[in-house]
């Protein structure tokens, strides 16, 4: 009886904090999606043709995100249900890069190959970029903000 509540203990905090109902971001039909998102999005496409479409539920709050492709570069777009953006992401070269982030992002790199580099814009300003590296054979998520300072991934 006492492994069993010593058990139940432990597990509670995973249960509680690995909820789905806490986030949850799943792939659905972009016909789903509410009118003015569709519309929005279909208004920005400008030669990109949508890759898919995802509704997300983070603590009670609804969005929902346009994956496009264009010319082999991801821009993602994520939407409130009235249709206003929210963020987007956006994929860019390395050589793209604000100076300071670049520098930060090769000496937090060490040598190993960035991932897929993107930039994430809110409110019409870049707060930050992000990409993954390869470090002892696990990738890790990276972010810095324009400036160049590390933080963490968003």
């Amino acid at each position: 009886m006492k492994n069993l509540w010593l058990a139940s203990t432990l597990l509670a905090p995973i249960v509680l904090f690995t909820n789905p109902a806490h986030a949850s971001e799943r792939v659905v039909p972009c016909s789903t999606l509410p009118s003015a998102v569709q519309q929005k999005g279909n208004s920005l496409l400008d030669g990109a043709t949508i890759h898919a479409c995802q509704k997300d539920v983070t603590k009670g709050v609804i969005t929902y995100e346009m994956e496009l492709l264009k010319n082999g570069r991801s821009h993602d777009i994520t939407f409130d249900p009235s249709g206003s953006i929210v963020e987007s992401e956006d994929q860019i070269d390395l050589d793209a890069l604000p100076a300071p982030v670049k520098a930060a992002l090769l000496k937090a790199a060490a040598g190993t190959r960035p991932g897929k580099i993107e930039s994430l814009t809110r409110n019409g300003q870049i707060i930050s970029y992000e990409t993954t590296i390869l470090k002892a054979g696990k990738h890790h998520e990276i972010a810095f903000h324009p400036d160049g300072s590390s933080m963490q991934p968003d």
